[in-house]
């Protein structure tokens, strides 16, 4: 570009450049305060409320089987084999279901892939509904079978991505409330009418389903996922609120999105590596004990295994068996009692107690597995794999579950067959066997949840880290050796192996080999040369991640800028309390730069976007402060009359974006600036008017020019660039700047 075509003298000049700036410039006291903004939850309530109608389908199909066992074997004529696999069929199609579920949600999204779970409910229960034999009313209940498979990933993951933190938790309970009141009402409902109409029941929930997704929001994680930026933003507002400030929270979830990108594609057999191996134990092996406990066998033939034990429990049990499943009670209790009661109606001893007994320990053990085995092995199984093998072996353990849940159901009727009590017994020296398993894999699992957490906690920078410094400093300062799981050195021949941020420091310092454990010498030579001996120390908290900071001249002010809309002081003589809060305005995303004017009371913010604010943020100091450079992306440098209250000067400075912009030293009359070109110039305002160019130019940068810093005395500056390097000038030895023409 040619410099000639703008001539803004400082004084002679109309021009003030003002319609390239904001107005005003200068923000008064009354803008720079704290102001909240409000969520609305009423959509989030909706599309939750939604969403685990998915849930309570799930809980209908699974009750279903348990009050309709003698009408439909009666009416259809099916032998025990045949219902038997009826009741358990429903275990394969939810197999088939939860494996394939990711890959749906993923790929259509998290609305369009309920939507998919609700026709394959519906098409089953209208198949169950119709069916004349064995076929048809298998192929039903496995159609349902596999909706409720994609229900169970679907529903949870949709509710997690759409609420905001503070209700995150209480809202994702609903969904195991919810499938625990479908199923109870389905055993409620199922005494009183024909298996039949119960059917019909079961499309209800899917009716409101697929009704209420018109009119509720997709996931806006999952449209930040495939790039649907406009549609993202538009459903963050619906469920905050379009008067909600939800940068920090986009901001957030854009970095999770870009994290999940960079971690490797896991297989497999990766679980099968060392380092994961007793992980995949833990979780596979407390699926197993979680199945074997007998609840799909007991749940889905509830009402036959009351009628076993006295004809007067059959629908009684039913209906109390549905009401204490949302409460609470030990398995190991509950199986040996229903075992013991059918073992005395075996030998004709103490008859009027069986059906006490019976009764007493089904609704024990399902009390006691609703609030332990039911939802306990899930979270186990969250925390003990690290993030980037968490959804392949998420599958796995849902296999596992789903076929032992298979085999259960399958052979229960006929293990009632063999012997009653024995039934019990086996079942019940299982929770005996669990409970071993947990006791003796509880250090393990701990040991697993720790590692997993701190790969988490490092990868994962969108995840909120409560109460705890950021967590490669409490790594530093508590001198954990641990490998880092995102920090990777590639051994020739061999697969990549992780390395330790710590081990790294101490070995380009002091010749560390960076293997095995640190020895006590390492461990005091670290802390005694690198490393803070008392930690950090949290002295505020903001809502989103910091991005720029600064201190004054002095030192006695420190400046903090977030991705959220505040900028923040802080007076470090007084305890870093907060001097001056600044609501942002015009925010893009970020504050990209802070200037704080030498005499502490002009403070320059700017985003990626054409404008800079100065805020008059008030000082002690009576120095004042006559100009001051700005910089945004766009190709000028303009020079602001601090008194004067308008543009002094414009300079067409770089062939690209300005990136960085200051004053060489007090005088104010040398202008360093560094852009996109790759080029440092020197400007001297004393000049510029006569010659319309800069007075050197400093070349040596292979990409842009990122951040500038002058030594204050004229002559010395240091630059930063996008090659990664950092370079100190003399500018007694720049270049003409025809050089960079």
């Amino acid at each position: 570009m040619t410099i000639g075509q703008y001539k803004d003298v400082e004084n002679n000049d109309e021009y003030n450049g003002l319609e390239d700036l904001e107005t005003p410039l200068i923000q008064q006291d009354k803008n720079v305060t704290y102001k909240v903004e409000g969520e609305s939850i009423g959509m989030v309530l909706l599309s939750t409320f939604v969403a685990v109608c998915g849930s309570f389908e799930f809980g209908s199909c699974v009750g279903y089987s348990a009050p309709t066992q003698s009408a439909i074997r009666e009416d259809l004529d099916l032998s025990l084999a045949e219902y038997s696999m009826f009741g358990s069929i429903l275990t394969i199609g939810a197999m088939l279901g939860a494996v394939t579920s990711g890959k749906i949600a993923d790929f259509t999204g998290r609305k369009w892939a309920m939507r998919i779970s609700a026709v394959f409910c519906i098409a089953g229960w209208l198949d169950v509904y119709f069916s004349k034999g064995a076929i048809s009313l298998d192929m039903g209940r496995l159609f349902t079978g596999y909706g409720i498979g994609v229900f169970s990933y679907v529903v949870p993951i949709y509710v997690a991505e759409i609420a905001p933190k503070n209700l995150r938790g209480g809202l994702t309970t609903l969904n195991q409330l919810m499938i625990v009141t479908g199923s109870s009402v389905a055993f409620l409902i199922g005494s009183f009418i024909t298996w039949r109409t119960l059917a019909l029941t079961g499309i209800v929930p899917c009716i409101f389903l697929l009704v209420g997704l018109c009119f509720v929001p997709e996931s806006p994680r999952w449209l930040a996922k495939v790039g649907h930026q406009k549609e993202f933003e538009a459903a963050l507002h619906r469920l905050r609120g379009e008067d909600a400030d939800i940068t920090s929270e986009a901001a957030e979830i854009q970095d999770y999105i870009e994290i999940l990108k960079t971690l490797p594609k896991a297989t497999m057999l990766d679980l099968f590596q060392r380092k994961h191996i007793r992980s995949m134990i833990i979780g596979v092996g407390i699926m197993i004990v979680q199945q074997f406990n007998g609840i799909n066998g007991i749940s889905f033939y509830a009402s036959e295994t009351f009628a076993l034990a006295g004809e007067s429990l059959a629908k009684i049990g039913t209906i109390a068996y549905a009401c204490v499943q949302i409460s609470a009670s030990g398995t190991f209790l509950g199986c040996f009692l229903a075992g013991t009661a059918f073992f005395l109606k075996g030998h004709s001893w103490l008859l009027e107690w069986v059906p006490t007994l019976a009764f007493a320990g089904v609704l024990i053990f399902i009390a006691s597995f609703s609030i332990g085995m039911g939802a306990v092995p899930w979270l186990i199984m969250s925390e003990i794999f690290p993030i980037d093998v968490k959804g392949v072996a998420g599958s796995l353990v849902v296999l596992v579950n789903w076929l032992g849940a298979w085999a259960v159901s399958y052979t229960f009727n006929f293990l009632i067959s063999w012997s009653s009590s024995g039934t019990f017994y086996i079942y019940s020296g299982c929770s005996l066997l669990s409970i071993l398993f947990v006791a003796k894999s509880r250090k393990a699992a701990r040991s697993c949840g720790e590692d997993a957490t701190d790969g988490a906690s490092a990868s994962a920078g969108a995840s909120e880290l409560s109460n705890h410094v950021e967590h490669e400093v409490a790594h530093l300062t508590k001198l954990r050796s641990r490998p880092h799981e995102l920090l990777r050195r590639v051994v020739p021949g061999r697969s990549s192996l992780p390395i330790s941020t710590v081990k790294m420091l101490a070995g380009r310092e002091s010749n560390h080999s960076g293997r095995g454990r640190f020895s006590s010498a390492d461990g005091c030579h670290l802390l005694s040369r690198y490393l803070p001996i008392n930690g950090p120390c949290r002295v505020d908290r903001m809502k989103s991640r910091a991005y720029v900071s600064q201190f004054s001249a002095d030192g006695s002010l420190f400046v903090a800028g977030c991705q959220g809309s505040h900028i923040r002081i802080y007076n470090v003589n007084r305890g870093w309390e907060i001097q001056k809060d600044i609501l942002a305005k015009s925010l893009r995303w970020t504050i990209t730069d802070t200037s704080l004017s030498p005499d502490q009371h002009y403070l320059v913010y700017a985003s990626i976007s054409p404008i800079v604010h100065i805020v008059n943020v008030g000082s002690a100091a009576t120095e004042s402060v006559a100009n001051i450079t700005l910089q945004v992306a766009i190709i000028q440098v303009y020079v602001y009359d601090l008194e004067a209250k308008k543009l002094s000067l414009r300079i067409p400075a770089h062939m690209s974006d300005v990136n960085t912009v200051c004053f060489a030293d007090e005088t104010g009359h040398l202008i360093y600036s560094g852009g996109d070109d790759n080029f440092c110039k020197v400007w001297d305002r004393r000049c510029f008017i006569t010659k319309g160019q800069a007075a050197g130019v400093l070349i040596g940068h292979l990409e842009g020019v990122t951040f500038l810093d002058s030594r204050g005395d004229g002559r010395y500056l240091i630059s930063n660039g996008k090659d990664q390097t950092i370079k100190l000038w003399d500018i007694r030895k720049m270049s003409n700047a025809n050089y960079a023409m």
